[in-house]
């Protein structure tokens, strides 16, 4: 009698231990899992913003290459110009566009078209 009230004892002991632990292990992942939601949220708002920032300054150019449009008209060279601009401004250069003053349309450049 004495013996299963100490087996007895035992198991409860170990159910407890071992539900101690699963709460533990399970809170350890809960605590990692939040850990690596906020390091993925930190970089992709750290992305966001240099994204963003490369996006102003190429719109940068495009505005001062716009304004340059209207103030003067036809610039000749404007492809060398436009180039000289965006490598002063930086940012993103994913394509290169010619406008068309008269149409006031953007016509893609023969080197966007093999992108």
């Amino acid at each position: 009698m004495k013996n299963n009230k100490n087996i007895l004892i035992a198991g409860i002991i170990l159910m407890i231990i071992i539900i101690t632990g699963h709460v533990i292990i399970h809170q350890v992942e809960d605590r990692q899992k939040l850990e690596r939601q906020q390091t993925t949220m930190q970089l992709i708002a750290n992305t966001a913003n240099t994204l963003d920032q490369q996006l102003s300054m190429s719109l940068s150019a495009t505005k001062a290459l716009g304004a340059l449009i209207q103030e003067y008209g036809d610039i000749p060279d404007f492809d060398s110009l436009a180039k000289q601009m965006l490598e002063v401004y930086g940012g993103l250069v994913l394509y290169s566009w010619r406008l068309v003053v008269l149409s006031k349309s953007a016509i893609p450049l023969k080197e966007t078209n093999q992108l």
